[in-house]
């Protein structure tokens, strides 16, 4: 499973961050994977934690971007390798 640029970009909306870290609380209701991307200039994850749990079981894709601007950005996009069902919290940095 995987996100095309245009969903890609549509999970931040218009939020800008010079940084990768962030507190997330997602709803997986149903089934869900949930998804974390960022650009590679930022620098790779170094800690991540779900509920306060240590976590590190996601599926890394690299790749590049294109923005609407039509530039070519290089990004780290995390996902969850399980679906989950229900709301979760994950502290990424």
């Amino acid at each position: 499973t995987s996100l095309d640029d245009t969903a890609l970009l549509a999970l931040g909306g218009d939020e800008l961050s010079t940084n990768h870290t962030k507190s997330i609380t997602y709803d997986g209701t149903g089934g869900r994977y949930f998804y974390f991307a960022f650009p590679q200039s930022f620098g790779a994850l170094t800690a991540t934690t779900i509920n306060a749990l240590s976590w590190n079981d996601w599926v890394l894709e690299t790749r590049s971007v294109i923005n609407a601007e039509g530039v070519s950005i290089p990004y780290y996009i995390y996902r969850s390798y399980n679906l989950i069902n229900g709301t979760i919290t994950v502290d990424w940095s």
